[in-house]
C-alpha cells in the first residue's frame, strides 16, 4: 500500500472541564496502536457520518459522555508506526453536556484523567500530539 494513500478519516476530540483541564485516555494493552500512550477520545469516521457526528458518537463509545462542538481545532494527516495506512485526522474542541466520563472500552483503554495544559502525562500518542500543540500554541 502506498504510505501515501489516505485511507479513512478519523476525528479527536479535545475536551476541557471547568477548569481547563484536557482529558486524556492511556491505551490499553489490546488497542489496535500506540498502546500505552496518552490520546484523546476519538476514532473513525464511519460511512455517511459527518466528523462532528463521528466525535459526539466516539465520546458516548469510549468514554460515556454526551459532548457538545464548540469548534474545529485541527486537521492534519497522520501515519502510525504500527499501520501504513494514512488518516486524515480532525479534532475538535468540546464540552461535557452529560455524563461523567468513565471506561467503557476497557480492552481499548487502560485508565482516564484529567490534565492541566502545563502537566501532560508522557508518553502522548502520536496522532494526538499535533492537535495538544495546536492547542497550547492558541491558548
Amino acid at each position: 500500500m502506498n504510505s501515501t494513500e489516505t485511507t479513512g478519516t478519523g476525528v479527536g476530540i479535545l475536551i476541557l472541564d471547568g477548569g481547563g483541564r484536557i482529558l486524556l485516555m492511556r491505551r490499553g494493552e489490546r488497542a489496535r496502536t500506540e498502546r500505552g500512550s496518552w490520546a484523546l477520545p476519538g476514532g473513525k469516521v464511519d460511512s455517511g457520518e459527518t466528523p462532528e457526528d463521528a466525535a459526539v458518537r466516539e465520546a458516548r463509545e469510549e468514554i460515556g459522555v454526551d459532548v457538545a462542538i464548540e469548534r474545529e481545532l485541527a486537521r492534519y494527516d497522520c501515519t502510525l508506526p504500527e499501520e501504513s495506512k494514512r488518516w486524515l485526522t480532525i479534532v475538535f474542541v468540546a464540552r461535557i453536556q452529560s455524563g461523567e466520563p468513565r471506561i467503557m472500552e476497557p480492552e481499548k483503554c487502560a485508565e482516564i484523567g484529567w490534565f492541566a495544559p502545563d502537566a501532560l502525562p508522557s508518553p502522548i500518542a502520536q496522532m494526538t500530539r499535533p492537535a495538544l500543540e495546536r492547542y497550547l500554541e492558541s491558548n
